[in-house]
């Protein structure tokens, strides 16, 4: 086969007509001819052809959705260099947290970044901002609230750099919501965080997910979300998505109904399904974890219940890239507090995760040969003949491959559609 119909290729029925839709750009096809679509369910059935000879091919050629095997390489090289447009940056203004979560993975270290290493950090994206087109910062943690006043240094710096420069400035934040008050909120939001996560551990919350002082949250985090909805959504088009980790055993969907009526209405609000995960928490153990195909099987549940009541659902993302780990992105990088740059947040201190550090008189140091195994990427044989190719690259999850040791880590068919 010379040439293979490209598996991004969404191929639909509507009324009568065959559309071919491209996921890469705004390129569609319509097809209402009988004998053009027979040719076409040829090509499908077949995977591709031997020679463009005729209109169909030709016409299907043209418009990148029939390519011989060096023509794909090149085209996903040029849609691959979109992502080094993109700086991913990670910061951890502490590690230490007012939560204790038994699955949680952090050693929850009582330090906050000092003043010295923000500046670096700070020089550091001035210096190499202008060969991107986007500067995205994501704040983790620790809990970054408890650093309300780093954020919105370190925001209000980017923000006014890219009005500057002229690049796009995004900002997220990871937070367990505690303190995210309506006014708190207001101020991360005018210095341009507009994207957050927030944990709802559902009617379990408590138990998962209570104050270092063991007291109760989930009262005063919906508090807080139910005032940051009154925010007129003209004025404040933010996005909030409310994760829920969930454990074997976990069924009771009233807990959606119970979301869905307070903010079923605002589309700034959305629910996202996790699996609680064995990511090295020192009381993880004692938890009842769903395993393999049970977990995908009742997330899938949990997702069709949402999308029933009408609830917006962030699991199953589509488009360009949307599957690719932020860790596999070639200029992705986690500040620590500590000084510290790594690679994924979830395999921090790991010797493999490191590729660099703040130095106070050198500034951002970079190992680029470690760097290197994160971002780079061979597709396999199998790739090519997957509809998930360009959202995924091959590049899910590096750290299954580069530190769990599992060397064919990449898909299935059913993690690929929930997750």
């Amino acid at each position: 086969m010379n040439y293979r119909l490209v598996p991004y290729a969404q191929i639909s029925e509507i009324d009568g007509v065959t559309l071919i839709d491209s996921i890469v750009n705004k390129t569609s096809i319509k097809i209402s001819d009988q004998s053009l679509k027979s040719e076409l369910d040829e090509l499908v059935k077949n995977g591709g052809c031997d020679t463009t000879t005729s209109p169909l091919e030709r016409c299907l050629h043209q418009e990148n959705f029939l390519l011989s095997q060096p023509e794909l390489m090149q085209f996903l090289t040029e849609v691959q260099l979109l992502m080094n447009r993109k700086l991913l940056v990670t910061i951890m203004p502490t590690e230490a947290c007012n939560f204790r979560c038994p699955y949680c993975y952090e050693r929850h270290i009582p330090i906050t970044m000092s003043k010295q290493t923000i500046s670096q950090i700070k020089n550091y994206i001035s210096s190499i901002s202008e060969n991107f087109e986007t500067v995205s910062i994501a704040w983790f943690g620790g809990e970054p609230t408890l650093c309300a006043d780093t954020v919105l240094d370190v925001s209000e710096f980017i923000k006014t750099l890219g009005k500057e420069k002229s690049f796009n400035f995004i900002s997220s934040m990871t937070t367990n919501g505690y303190l995210l008050t309506k006014n708190l909120f207001t101020q991360f939001y005018q210095a341009g965080v507009k994207s957050y996560q927030i944990t709802l551990d559902g009617w379990t919350h408590d138990k998962t997910r209570s104050l270092r002082s063991g007291k109760e949250t989930l009262e005063t985090i919906l508090n807080n979300l139910k005032e940051i909805s009154k925010l007129s959504k003209e004025d404040y088009p933010f996005h909030v998505t409310i994760r829920h980790n969930i454990l074997k055993g976990d069924i009771d969907f009233s807990w959606y109904d119970y979301l869905h009526g307070i903010f079923g209405d605002d589309d700034r609000f959305s629910i996202l399904v996790r699996p609680v995960g064995n990511w090295g928490g020192e009381t993880v153990g004692k938890l009842n974890l769903l395993q393999g195909s049970e977990s995908e099987q009742l997330i899938l549940k949990h997702i069709q219940y949402i999308k029933k009541i009408g609830m917006k659902c962030a699991n199953g993302a589509q488009g360009i890239f949307s599957r690719i780990c932020y860790a596999s992105y070639r200029y992705s990088m986690v500040f620590r507090a500590t000084g510290k740059i790594e690679k994924c947040t979830v395999a921090l201190d790991h010797p493999q995760n490191l590729i660099g550090y703040v130095d106070s008189s050198k500034g951002v140091v970079l190992n680029e040969d470690a760097n290197y195994q994160w971002w780079h990427s061979t597709l396999q044989e199998k790739c090519f003949c997957c509809k998930e190719l360009l959202t995924c690259f091959n590049m899910r999850c590096k750290k299954k491959t580069l530190i769990d040791g599992l060397v064919d880590s990449t898909c299935s068919s059913v993690s690929l559609k929930i997750y």
